[in-house]
C-alpha cells in the first residue's frame, strides 16, 4: 500500500513502475518520472505528483502517444526544432532541453525548441537538469490561451511559464519558475479550497470587473498578466520562442480539450558559462552577487530577503529526510492504479 510520507526514491520508482506497465518506454519512463519527483521536491502543492494519475489515465486513454517517436526535423549548429510526436509534455521537453544541453556543451549555447508536445507541469525540472550539469538553463512553454490582457478580458493568449536555473555554490540553486500571471490555476484554486480573497489585480470575473474572489475569476471570468503590460509582453516572448520558432501551434490554435493532446510548445536555451570564465569563478561571482543582496536590510527581520531556489531547496532537503506528505486523494489514486496494473508498491 502507498501512503503518505513515501519516501521520494520509491515514489519516483513506483512512477517509473507505473509508466511502465502502460506501455511506456523504461528510458522514457525513467525521464518522466524524474519530472515528476522534481516538482513534488519543490513543495508547491500542485503541478506534482497530485497529477500523475491523470498522466496515466491519458497515456492508457491513448490521448497522448505512449511511444513517440520525437525526433529533430530542422538542425544548424546551434539551434534545432524537435517534434514531439504528441508525448507527455515532461518527456518531450526533457529531451528538447537534454539536446540544448549537448549543444551547448559542444558550441557554448544551444537553443531547441519542440512542438507536437503537451503539459510540461513547470520549467523548474528542467532548468535545474541543466543547472546539475554546470550550465544556466532557461526553459518555457506556450499553453491554452487562458490569460486576458492590458484592456481585454478575452483569453487573449496563455499564462506561459517559464524560469531558469544555474548552481550558485552557495548550497542552493537559483531555481525560478513563473506563469506570466499574477497567478496560475493552481494558485487559483488554493484559494478557492481556502475561501480566501485574492489581490484585486490578479484577475476579473465574467463581466471584465476586477474580483477578490478567485472563484470568480475560475468560473467565466479571466486570469490577468502580473504588472499589466510587462507581463503581457514577456508571455507574447514565450509565445515566439516556443509556438512560433518551433512551427507549433499558438495562442489559441492550442487545444483546450482534455480528450486530446493540446499542442503546445515548449523551448530550452542552455548556455555552458565555461566558455566565459572557469566554473569555479562563476560560482563564486554568484555567491557573492547573493551574499550582497542578502547583506540589504529587510523592511521586517524576521522576513529576510529571500532568492528564487531557497523555499524549494528547504522543501526538498525536508521531503528527502521525512518523505513526501502526499494527500488522501493522492494517496487514493495512485492506490487504485497501483492494483489496476497489478503493482506490490
Amino acid at each position: 500500500m502507498i501512503a503518505s510520507g513515501i519516501g521520494i526514491r520509491k515514489l519516483r520508482n513506483l512512477m517509473a513502475r507505473m509508466l511502465c506497465e502502460v506501455g511506456v518506454d523504461p528510458a522514457d519512463a525513467e525521464a518522466v518520472a524524474w519530472v515528476y519527483a522534481t516538482m513534488t521536491l519543490r513543495g508547491v502543492g500542485h503541478h506534482d505528483v497530485s497529477g500523475f494519475p491523470g498522466l496515466l489515465g491519458r497515456l492508457q486513454g491513448n490521448v497522448y502517444n505512449v511511444r513517440p517517436d520525437i525526433r529533430i526535423v530542422r538542425e544548424h549548429e546551434a539551434v534545432a526544432v524537435m517534434d514531439g510526436d504528441n508525448a507527455p509534455g515532461p518527456l518531450a521537453a526533457y529531451r528538447a532541453t537534454e539536446a540544448a544541453i549537448g549543444k551547448a556543451g559542444r558550441f557554448g549555447i544551444g537553443m531547441v525548441s519542440v512542438r507536437n508536445s503537451n503539459h510540461f507541469m513547470g520549467a523548474a525540472p528542467y532548468a535545474l537538469l541543466a543547472a546539475e550539469r554546470g550550465m544556466l538553463g532557461i526553459v518555457a512553454s506556450n499553453t491554452m490561451s487562458c490569460m486576458g490582457a492590458p484592456g481585454c478580458n478575452d483569453w487573449v493568449i496563455g499564462n506561459n511559464p517559464w524560469g531558469f536555473g544555474v548552481d550558485t555554490g552557495g548550497g542552493f540553486p537559483l531555481l525560478l519558475d513563473i506563469c506570466n500571471a499574477y497567478a496560475s490555476y493552481g494558485k487559483l484554486h488554493e484559494y478557492k479550497a481556502r475561501g480566501e480573497r485574492i489581490p484585486r489585480e490578479w484577475g476579473v470575473d465574467a463581466q471584465g470587473r476586477p474580483t477578490t474572489s478567485a472563484a470568480r475569476v475560475l468560473d467565466g471570468g479571466t486570469p490577468m498578466p502580473m504588472a499589466g503590460h510587462k507581463g503581457f509582453g514577456i508571455a507574447l516572448l514565450v509565445e515566439l520562442l516556443t509556438g512560433v520558432l518551433s512551427g507549433g501551434a499558438v495562442t489559441d490554435e492550442v487545444s483546450i480539450e482534455p480528450e486530446e493532446g493540446n499542442g503546445s510548445s515548449q523551448a530550452a536555451i542552455v548556455i555552458d558559462v565555461r566558455r566565459f570564465m572557469p566554473a569555479r569563478q562563476f560560482r563564486r561571482r554568484t555567491r557573492q552577487m547573493v551574499e550582497h543582496i542578502r547583506s540589504h536590510t529587510p523592511i521586517d527581520p524576521q522576513a529576510p530577503i529571500a532568492l528564487p531556489g531557497e523555499r524549494s531547496q528547504r522543501a526538498r532537503r525536508a521531503m528527502q529526510n521525512e518523505g513526501v506528505r502526499l494527500s488522501e486523494g493522492t494517496v487514493r489514486a495512485l492506490n487504485e492504479w497501483a492494483r489496476r496494473l497489478g503493482i506490490r508498491a
